[in-house]
């Protein structure tokens, strides 16, 4: 049996989409399907040299709402797969293999380090679907990203089932859904989903790098948790400011001087302006 990692990386060129995969092959070979648009010439071929599936026909508008429809579509043809990485792509980067960490849980859900009443974003979007009164049952938890799930293959593909009810529950009543982070939260939460842990940065498989106050590396620039155990993956790391260029230049398996000058550039033509 093997696993899989699954993501969407719609609008992307090589730029936005080559850390994620040269940071994941790095350790990892088993498959790999990203859900993408069109595609150049220069992205199919580096997609075929390092064994990237596509699955084609993911589009722009509410593209983080339809990927859980494609995801579930790919899923049921699959039988030869024991464990599944749901994730985003562009600001994701490995430092180990994901599945290693991973518990007997059905699931694997990832915090960020930061009370959803706390966040003024979360906050809004939960309440805008939800309403205050539901808000106020989960607001004392921490925010848990959509971003990055982890689970066996029949429990991602009922997440995935459960996600897409909650959406279609939702438009039914005229409540208008633009954002799967405050579903995914509601589902949790809620005790719809169950058999799950909560990896907390600094002691589980992914860091999320938002609201992150403290960060620990060893002297090659590898994130770590708490433990001093090398952090599988790191989500958000282009959010850590200066920290990032050694993260990245570890994902491009750099050393030295060329290893800052290439990953520098790459901060410079590919971060955010606030994120620098």
């Amino acid at each position: 049996m093997k696993n899989l990692v699954m993501g969407m990386a719609v609008g992307y060129n090589l730029d936005k989409i080559k850390p994620f995969i040269l940071s994941l092959r790095n350790f990892y070979n088993d498959r790999i399907i990203l859900l993408v648009d069109n595609i150049n010439d220069e992205l199919s071929e580096f997609y075929k040299i390092h064994n990237v599936e596509i699955f084609k026909g993911a589009i722009l508008d509410k593209a983080y709402l339809l990927r859980y429809k494609y995801y579930l579509e790919i899923l049921k043809t699959i039988s030869d797969i024991d464990k599944v990485m749901l994730t985003d792509t562009r600001d994701v980067i490995f430092q180990a293999d994901p599945f290693s960490r991973m518990s007997s849980y059905d699931y694997e859900f990832c915090a960020e380090p930061e009370l959803i009443k706390n966040c003024p974003h979360n906050r809004q979007w939960y309440e805008i679907l939800y309403g205050s009164n539901e808000f106020s049952k989960i607001q004392d938890n921490f925010v848990i990203c959509a971003g990055t799930t982890l689970g066996n293959i029949s429990s991602i593909i009922n997440y995935s089932e459960q996600m897409l009810n909650e959406f279609n529950n939702l438009m039914k009543l005229g409540i208008p859904v633009t954002m799967d982070q405050p579903v995914h939260n509601h589902l949790i939460y809620s005790k719809k989903l169950k058999n799950y842990r909560i990896n907390e940065n600094g002691k589980g498989i992914v860091s999320t790098m938002h609201h992150s106050k403290y960060l620990r590396f060893d002297r090659s620039g590898r994130l770590l948790n708490d433990d001093d155990s090398i952090t599988p993956v790191i989500h958000q790391y282009d959010r850590c400011g200066a920290l990032s260029l050694a993260l990245l230049k570890n994902s491009f398996r750099l050393t030295g001087k060329e290893g800052i000058n290439v990953s520098s550039k790459y901060a410079v033509d590919n971060f955010y302006e606030w994120d620098l």
